[in-house]
């Protein structure tokens, strides 16, 4: 019997800014992300492909929340990505975990697997819920800057505002603080 060589499927980053369209894209790009169960132990495969579940759940309640379409995508890509790194399945369950930033007492740090953007939209669904204090209004404000590449507090705002994606791999800061 051959052994059948994996397929190589070219990474397409895409969206059509329709939630509909742009939810069968994310699918499709989640399916192609799932793991050659060859390639690594099984349970790591479960988890991964858990993970990718749940990611393109996310990424559909975020829309549904009202949340840009590009902004969700971004988030989205760069959760897959972290997804494709991962060597182990505890990694794959930091992954899975929603963000959580921690106070230091100046100001919040996040965690070596945090995707800002959607770091972001928890900030903000957070916000309705409860008033947010001024330090996690200034979180939320550099989350801001990091994503759309601008303060909203400054005067000037650009002409077309637009989710600044990240050219590349996803690099990973293992120290605890922001890539």
């Amino acid at each position: 019997m051959r052994k059948r060589r994996p397929l190589k499927v070219k990474e397409v980053s895409m969206f059509v800014n329709n939630p509909e369209i742009d939810e069968i894209f994310e699918f499709a790009e989640c399916v192609a992300a799932m793991p050659d169960p060859s390639s690594c132990s099984k349970s790591l495969a479960d988890a991964k492909a858990e993970a990718l579940t749940d990611a393109w759940r996310r990424s559909r309640k975020y829309r549904s929340e009202g949340f840009r379409s590009d902004l969700v995508h971004v988030a989205l890509m760069k959760r897959l990505k972290l997804i494709k790194k991962a060597s182990t399945v505890a990694e794959v369950k930091e992954i899975l975990a929603e963000p959580k930033p921690r106070y230091t007492g100046s100001g919040f740090v996040s965690g070596p697997w945090s995707v800002p953007e959607e770091e972001m939209m928890c900030w903000s669904l957070a916000s309705l819920r409860v008033p947010p204090s001024s330090e996690a209004c200034e979180r939320y404000m550099q989350l801001f800057k990091q994503a759309f590449g601008f303060d909203p507090r400054d005067s000037k705002y650009p002409e077309k505002i637009a989710v600044l994606e990240v050219d590349g791999d996803v690099e990973l800061s293992r120290n605890g603080t922001d890539q």
